[in-house]
This record gives C-alpha cells, structure tokens and sequence, in this order.
C-alpha cells in the first residue's frame, strides 16, 4: 500500500493508532512528534506526513491499527463536521470518489485509457484550480457520456456536501489523500469496508434501508442452486443483488429497479468495481411502472420496505396482483411482484416483517390465495436483530410460479427466532449455511431437515387455522420434557432456599427514637456548589456500535444501577473520546425513567452518557453509600421529578440531611442488610417459580406423575 506524501490529522492519527483523539494529540504535543507539513490544513487542524507519523509510532513501540484506507477515508469524512458540512449524506460522494480513481487513475486495472489527461486522477496538491471537485465532476460527466454509464455518480451530484461552498476545497484534502491508499486490487473492498463502516455507526446510509450482510448471505444462498437471470425490484445499494449474482449459477443478465438516484447510483459503482458487465438498475417507481416484463427472470431477491402505506392508489386492475390488490398496507405487493417477474422453475426470496405471515384481514385472503395457489414452498422466522435499522423480526418467504412449488401441498416451516447467536446487544445472527441447505433440500427432494428446528405442514391445515403460516405456530420445540431427576433437584433447591431464608434475621442492632431537635438540610446542587461532591458528566457520549457485551472496560448501565443485573456492556477505552473512569467510592445515579443510585466499590468503569450522574465525595464528613440511600427514595421520586411520559429528576434539587457520621454508619448497616434480606427473598421466590414451572411441564408431557407421601 503506497502512502509517500500523503498527510494525516490527529483524527485520522487516532483512528491509525486505535486511540482516543485526545490521546493523538498528547502523542503530537511530544518533543519527538513530526512537525506539521508547511502549508497544509490550519493552525487549529495541522496536518502531518504520514510516513514520518507511521515511523514514529513504530519507534515509540505504538500498535498502527488503521493502516487500512476505508479507516482512513472515515476518519477523513469525520472532519467534515469541523467545516460545518454533513457527514453522513456525504457517504455518495465518498464512494464516487473510490470509483472515479479506479476508472481514472493510470495506476488502476479499471482505468479507462481513453480519458483525456486533464481528467485523470492526480493528487489534490497537482491542482490548479479551487475547486478540485468541480473539474473532478466534468471527468464523471465526460465518463458518463462516452461509457453510455449515465447516473454512474449521480450519488456524488445529489449529495448535500458536493453543493456546499464553504471551504468544500480543504474538506477534500483527508479524502483525497485517504483514496491514494487504495491499492490496485483493493478497490472493492475497500468501498465494501467503508461502506459497512458507515451503516454501522448511522443504521441508515444515505437515507437507504440498509440490508445487513447476514440478510444478504442468507437470501443469496437459499436460491443459490436455481440458475439463470436475476432481478431485484427494489435493488437499493445493489449488494443483495450482486451478492446473489456472485454466489449463483449462469447469471446472464442482472436487472433491477430504485426509486432513489444516489442508491441506484451506488448499485452501478458497485457493480462497475466488482466487474458484473451485464448489470442494468433502471430508475423508478416499481409500484407505479414497472419497467420489466412478466417472467424475465428466474431469481428474484429483495429486501422491501416495510409497512408502506397505500397512497390510496387503486391497484385492482395491476396484472401483477393475482392473488389480492392490498388497499391499505403494501407487504404484501412486494411477495407478488416477486412471483410475477419469474419465470418457469423461478425461485424469489423476498423478506417481509413477521406479521405479515399471520395478520387478518385483507392480507390473511393474499396468504390463503397464495397458500392454494401453491406459490409458498417456505417460510423461515429469524430473530430481532438481523436487520440494520429495525428490531423488528424478520420472515424470509421463499415463493414460486403458482403450482410450482416444491411441494405445493405443503409448507417448509423453519423457526429461528430462538437459535440465533448475539453478536452485541442488539444484533443476532443465525447458521446461514444450514438453513440454506435446508431450503435447498426441500426444494429438490422434500427432505425436512433434523438438525434445526422446521417441518412441513399441509397446505389444508394452515388454511384450516387463518392461514398461519408462523413457525413457531407450528414446530414444536425440540426440548425434551424435564425428567423425575430434574424436578426432584428443583423441589431440593427450594427446600434449600427456605431453611437459609428461615434463619436469617436482622443481625445490625439499631434503636431508633423520635428525633427532638430539627437537622440541618441541605441539597445536591448546594453540596456541589460548596466543592464538598463533584458533579462528572462525560463529554462525548460512546456509540451503540462501539460497545460489546464481552471485550473491554465495563460500562455503567442502568441495570447496574438498579442491582438488577451485572456489568453487561464494555468497551475499548482507546475508542472513548475524553473518557470519564470511576473511582471507588463514586456514587453512581439514575435520573431518568426513574430513580436509583449506587456506590461503585471497585471503580475502574466507564461513564459512557449523561443519561447517568456522576457525584464523587470530597468531604470526609460524608459517607458516599449514604448520599447514594438517602437520594433515591420514593419521596424524592414523586416530588422532584418533572415530565409525564419520561419521568426526570433534577438532581440538584433533591435534599440531603446532614447527620453525623455514626448516623449515617448506622443507617447504611441497616439498609446494606435489609436489600441483602430483600435479594434472598427475591431468589426464593424465583426458585419457586421455577418449581412450580418444571413442575407443571413435567406432569403435562408426561413424563411424571406426583403422590402425596
């Protein structure tokens, strides 16, 4: 990878090293650090060689991490916010870039040879214009034209930030620079890298509803074994599309339709650096004109949107709704306008939101007629969380011609709604490559499968019952019924728990007396004012994506907190801008949605959003488990806090008695003791719960049968 001559901020220096940007900038504030380049970025943003800084951090033993160039043309498209520009809708611009230097530099195996030489790629500092961009965009418009590629970079053309006159010239030095560390044969790649990059830190890119890579694998492979043309009506991005293209058989022509100029846009860069020549996504409307004929190909895939309403459109006479026009949600026209592009033998792979495989009404009569029809050959459950921008679980249709079906008696039901894998704490994912096989299975010789949880049902049942066709409605669980063993450990368990909970007692003396004279009060804000408690908040909030549930420093949470459960989240510290560590002794307090508080014994987490306060004690005076008791009470509760929907606390107002330290001892005993008392009972009941569970679901599967001795 070529990196002579270009330059880094201490953005792009952090994301290099995998450090925080404040701890870039302590590495540049070092005697030993590079000088800045003259000439190059401001005096608030200098900007350094880059071959000097990677020499450095090799010569101060520093891990480089981010060598890569999708790290640095993000960290390059950070910095856009430092010249009042939006990041986030300049993802089309970026990726316009990455394609125009693989077309346009002699260097790259997509260069176009002939391209006149005042428009091929050359570093920003070559220029002589102001503007870069805008000799850059009569190259993409000349390419455009000669190739017959039109809309090519549209996504760049219709991008916010291209329209942008304040100091666009200097927000395109860092991408710029990053585009020259592609190397020849990593162009692709690196538009995926950058790309994933993005749809992870925003959920949405670009304004698409992004289709997550497990979503794309799955579908690609269930219909992997039909051959011939594929089409997408609704191609977004066209990753899916391509994806399926590349993991299929004979794919001779490769169609599909957007609505959105930038996601078609990005379907033709993607497809121009993957090398698909037979690659055609028309601009438009599926619902309102489709521009492709019935039957023109033999795999369709897509990933619609979901819960579009009718515009009150009259769709009773559209040759492509044979099974039921939808008047009110349009689901359900998607599964349609899959079957009817097919051709014979086709096979479409179409994912749709759960409740469109049991919700009533007008989409209950579309699932019957297609159920006689014989076009459902399968339907798969998976769980909340594979999707990118939505927790609503998610059902892969696998459709056919009518009658063509594998079965078209009966229905393949795969229920993983249960099976998947958690990757963080909002994303799942599920054994892609068995549910693909078997999918494929039942397609060529009805086999259902035995190593994950699926049948098949008749087509006769299903409609017998509302045309359900919900996995879980219909796969039994594989569990076995719990065993004599099992539910006499459990009555032994609780047995246990209620001699231990029987010999417990108050073990803390305490007298307690009506208090004759007042006590003076004071609050929060006013102990904060006097420097007697410190008020932390983190200045930068850590970001869902940066977080996991195994590898990393812990993280205050909620659940924390509340002593409902423990440390579940975590995060790298060199991810953290500014992070704020606890210290033992730090009271730790809820504000929002409620009120709790906690002494955190041991420190060392971090403070990663204002949603949580952060009071550290400084008077010796003050016991912190005591401020941490006698601020979340249920009084300070209903009498402080402010909203109807999401209750908050000031937390300043709330009052504090300043009682001498043996009563402030005294009382944390007691309350340390009776939560202690409170958690055993807790398990207690929890225990027997579980028993009387167990228990139940023994004698109803038959398994034992119960006598009193």
């Amino acid at each position: 990878m070529t990196t002579t001559g270009l330059s880094l901020n201490k953005a792009q220096i952090a994301e290099l090293g995998g450090v925080s940007r404040p701890a870039a900038s302590k590495w540049a504030n070092a005697e030993d650090f590079p000088k800045p380049v003259p000439g190059l970025g401001t005096s608030n943003s200098p900007r350094y060689s880059a071959d000097e800084v990677r020499a450095w951090m090799k010569a101060s033993g520093k891990k480089i991490v981010g060598d890569d160039a999708y790290r640095a043309l993000w960290a390059a498209m950070n910095t856009w916010r430092d010249h009042g520009l939006d990041y986030r809708g300049g993802v089309g611009v970026v990726t316009s870039l990455i394609v125009w230097r693989y077309v346009s530099d002699p260097t790259s195996p997509g260069f176009h040879k002939d391209l006149p030489t005042e428009f091929r790629w050359q570093s920003w500092r070559d220029w002589t214009t102001g503007n870069p961009l805008s000799e850059i965009q009569r190259g993409m418009e000349y390419f455009e034209h000669e190739m017959n590629n039109q809309g090519l970079f549209d996504s760049l053309q219709d991008s916010s930030v291209a329209g942008n006159p304040r100091d666009l010239k200097e927000s395109l030095y860092p991408v710029m620079d990053a585009l020259g560390m592609i190397g020849p044969d990593e162009f692709i790649t690196t538009f995926e890298a950058f790309y994933d990059r993005v749809t992870e830190a925003t959920g949405k890119s670009a304004g698409e509803f992004a289709t997550s890579k497990d979503l794309v694998e799955l579908a690609a492979l269930a219909i992997a074994d039909i051959p011939g043309p594929i089409h997408d009506p609704v191609a977004g991005t066209g990753r899916l599309l391509l994806v399926a293209t590349t993991e299929g058989i004979a794919r001779n022509r490769v169609t599909g339709q957007e609505i959105s100029r930038s996601s078609r846009s990005m379907a033709l860069q993607r497809a121009l650096l993957a090398g698909v020549d037979n690659f055609d996504v028309h601009l438009g409307d599926t619902l309102a004109d489709d521009a492709y004929a019935q039957g023109h190909a033999q795999v369709v895939v897509m990933n619609p949107p979901y819960g579009l309403r009718n515009p009150g459109r009259d769709l009773t006479w559209d040759q492509r709704f044979i099974f039921g026009a939808p008047k009110r949600v349009l689901d359900l026209a998607w599964p349609q306008i899959g079957i009817w592009h097919l051709g014979p033998g086709g096979r479409c792979a179409c994912y749709l939101p759960a409740g469109t495989v049991f919700r009533g009404g007008e989409e209950a009569l579309i699932r019957q007629n297609m159920l006689k029809a014989g076009s459902v050959e399968a339907i798969v459950a998976l769980p909340a969380g594979m999707a990118i921008a939505t927790q609503i679980p998610l059902t892969l249709w696998i459709l056919a011609r009518p009658g063509e079906a594998a079965d078209p008696g009966r229905v393949l039901l795969i229920d993983q709604t249960d099976q998947g894998d958690r990757l963080d704490r909002t994303a799942f994912t599920v054994d892609i490559p068995a549910i693909a096989e078997a999918l494929q299975s039942w397609r060529h010789d009805q086999t259902v499968p035995g190593n994950i949880p699926a049948t098949a049902v008749s087509v006769e049942e299903v409609l017998a019952h509302g045309s359900n066709l919900t996995p879980q409605h219909w796969v039994q669980s594989p569990a076995e019924a719990p065993k004599a063993t099992k539910v006499r450990d459990q009555l032994a368990a609780l047995g246990q728990a209620i001699r231990e909970l029987s010999n417990l007692h108050l073990q803390t003396s305490v007298e307690i007396r009506t208090r004759t004279a007042p006590v003076a009060q004071t609050t929060v804000g006013q102990l904060i004012k006097d420097g007697r408690i410190e008020q932390i908040r983190p200045k930068y909030r850590v970001p869902e994506s940066d977080l996991s549930t195994t590898v990393g420093t812990p993280v205050v949470t909620g659940d924390w907190i509340r002593r409902s459960g423990p440390t579940s989240s975590f995060v790298n510290p060199a991810l953290v801008e500014q992070p704020v560590l606890t210290k033992p002794g730090d009271v730790l307090v809820q504000t929002l949605g409620g009120l709790a508080s906690r002494v955190d014994e041991e420190g060392g987490k971090i403070l990663h959003t204002s949603t949580y306060q952060l009071l550290r004690v400084h008077d010796e005076n003050l016991i912190p488990a005591y401020l941490a008791e006698i601020i979340a009470t249920e009084h300070n509760l209903n009498s402080y806090s402010q909203g109807s929907s999401h209750r908050r606390v000031k937390i300043s107002d709330l009052p504090v008695p300043l009682l001498p330290r043996p009563e402030q001892d005294a009382l944390v005993a007691v309350l340390t003791e009776t939560r202690a008392l409170n958690e055993r009972a807790k398990t207690l009941a929890a225990k027997a719960q579980a028993t009387r569970n167990i228990l139940a679901e023994a004698v109803a599967a038959g398994a034992v049968h119960v006598t009193k001795t």
